[in-house]
């Protein structure tokens, strides 16, 4: 018996029906049988005698699914997620059901159950298939409005060579579906400690070194069981941080988080070891700072800090930031693109290392399409905001005619399910129907996308000065580790983004502006902190023109920064203590530390 996996597809809505005629005129003795692999994957297996016969079906199945191996993933996870969906319905599903079952070495093209008897509707099986296969396309297009018609980036990631390393019998640590063992890396063996964190890019866990227990290192593994993400886009982007590792730790070593090294785990997953930082990040150590601060006439208690002790620990985390983003620009030509507190570790002294590499971007040609990763507006510089809204114009304005072909698409899809399963409850086939509901015009689209991305709102969309779209973000961060609030978070999303475009097309405005009643004017995107010194340093690096910005290098020399107690041995000690919960060591760092 030879078999050819049903892995992906080509035109999918009339794939199945083709090759079912073909298998039929190949050979009298031609059987088909199907059913599920281990991973879920769907097989067809082909048995003849005639093994002219059989060149011809392995030809015909090569010629249709002649993709790639990222491409054949995606489908394979697709048909997966639609069994699984139709699975969890239960008896109400039953022809699903038979059809299901019937992947188990029984006759699909010749309408056989596995007890030889003509089975209910189970000819249709292929029809099934044609139909859930519909929903392979819905994954070769993005969802959002922007993936669905500019042309993809182009993948910059350069060969890695990535060593795969198996999973070793050991003390694991589970965490909801994943579960991290031990494993060994150019000869040295890791051991898991605990989970530190779960995102849309996988997990993160602690692991330590089995020939030196005090060596810790932080382990980011790139899968999707914990969160519905695409699994090939999460692999790219790891590619893409291990790459950016290794670029900045050849060309800076103190201001960046160390790159230990990466790996490739049996099922595809992909690890990035990293220095461990054990004082977690700089946005939640300037969250505990403003926890613990009193006004400056008040004593403070344990634990505790003065507005104006607490001032100068903020502005060591700021300097920090500044001096990881210069190095970054300076050393390496990269603009890291989603520069914020989160992405900065603190290690083991209590200084403040950039890290997180994955949008990270060399050079200053147009970066438009790397943009669309960086979620939310608290730390997106105003100029995309105004090109978001134009972009979203042009989109919608081009949608029209392609909105009347999906709601006829839709009405010919429902009636095309109401056939293939008449008996199906109503309720169940609309689910089919919403699974199923593709853009059914791919000729269609791949011509509007080349019109889309030729309007002027795209093609002047060219940002020659991307460093200063990182100054925007530091000083955001600024404003954020200052006043605990984060820019835009006193109003939805679409507001705070259409306040940025605002922001960006007058000039003279200031970014940081407040009035004796504590409401906004003159189109400021944030109140004051109360404090001149600070509103002047933060406008200073919060322009609306990125040529007006100033660099990473001209903030450092800021008078603000140049304070003798800013980075010191005391507001090290302070750092440590808050995130050990350790009072006694904050109080005895605050007694020394000079105003």
């Amino acid at each position: 018996m030879n078999s050819v996996t049903l892995s992906n597809q080509a035109t999918a809505r009339d794939n199945l029906q083709k090759i079912s005629d073909m298998l039929k005129q190949q050979s009298d003795g031609l059987k088909v049988y199907g059913k599920k692999g281990p991973n879920q994957e769907i097989t067809l297996y082909v048995k003849t005698a005639d093994t002219s016969s059989m060149g011809k079906v392995k030809k015909f199945f090569e010629n249709i699914f002649q993709v790639s191996a990222s491409r054949r993933q995606v489908a394979n996870e697709t048909i997966r997620n639609l069994i699984s969906e139709l699975a969890t319905q239960g008896s109400k599903n039953h022809h699903l059901e038979d059809a299901l079952n019937n992947f188990s070495e029984s006759s699909i093209l010749s309408g056989h159950d596995q007890n030889g008897k003509k089975a209910h509707r189970v000819e249709n099986l292929n029809l099934f298939l044609k139909a859930a296969l519909n929903v392979y396309d819905k994954t070769f297009m993005q969802s959002q409005i922007r993936d669905e018609f500019k042309p993809q980036a182009e993948n910059k990631v350069k060969e890695l060579k990535i060593k795969t390393v198996e999973w070793e019998k050991g003390e694991s640590i589970q965490f909801r579906d994943f579960k991290a063992s031990p494993f060994k890396l150019n000869g040295v063996k890791y051991e898991p400690v605990k989970h530190l964190a779960t995102g849309g890019y996988g997990h993160v866990f602690q692991y330590k070194s089995d020939d030196n227990p005090s060596k810790i290192v932080a382990l980011k593994i790139s899968i999707t069981e914990a969160v519905e993400r695409n699994t090939d886009q999460n692999r790219l982007g790891a590619l893409t941080e291990i790459q950016n590792h290794i670029n900045v730790s050849a060309k800076i070593q103190k201001s960046a988080i160390d790159y230990v090294g990466s790996c490739c785990f049996p099922d595809g997953s992909i690890g990035i070891l990293t220095e461990f930082a054990p004082h977690g990040d700089i946005e939640k150590m300037a969250l505990k700072i403003h926890e613990k601060t009193v006004p400056d006439n008040q004593k403070p208690g344990p634990g505790q800090l003065t507005k104006s002790q607490a001032k100068v620990v903020l502005l060591t985390l700021i300097k920090d930031m500044a001096k990881s983003l210069n190095s970054l620009h300076e050393e390496t030509g990269m603009t890291h693109l989603d520069f914020k507190p989160a992405n900065m570790l603190l290690n083991e002294n209590g200084i403040g290392l950039l890290s997180d590499f994955g949008t990270s971007f060399e050079g200053t040609e147009n970066i438009r399409d790397q943009m669309v990763n960086i979620e939310g507006t608290a730390y997106k510089a105003p100029e995309l905001s105004i090109i978001d809204k134009k972009e979203s114009e042009a989109i919608t304005n081009a949608k029209s005619p392609l909105n009347k072909r999906k709601m006829i698409h839709l009405a010919q899809l429902k009636e095309d399910i109401a056939i293939l399963f008449p008996e199906m409850d109503r309720e169940d086939r609309e689910k089919i129907v919403n699974l199923a509901h593709i853009k059914k015009h791919e000729a269609h689209l791949t011509q509007l996308s080349g019109e889309i991305s030729s309007l002027p709102e795209f093609s002047k969309n060219k940002f020659q000065n991307t460093f200063k779209m990182d100054i925007w973000g530091l000083g955001a961060s600024a404003y954020q580790i200052l006043t605990g609030n984060a820019i835009g978070q006193d109003t939805v999303p679409k507001t705070a983004n259409h306040r940025l475009g605002n922001f960006s097309e007058t000039d003279g405005k200031l970014a940081i502006v407040g009035d004796s009643k504590g409401f906004l004017n003159q189109g400021g995107l944030a109140p004051s902190t109360n404090d001149i010194a600070l509103d002047t340093f933060l406008n200073f690096i919060l322009t609306a023109k990125p040529e007006d910005r100033p660099t990473a290098k001209e903030i450092l020399e800021n008078p603000l920064l140049k304070h003798s107690s800013i980075g010191s041995e005391e507001v090290r000690n302070i750092i440590k203590g808050f995130s050990k919960n350790d009072n006694e060591m904050i109080d005895l760092a605050r007694g020394k530390l000079r105003l």
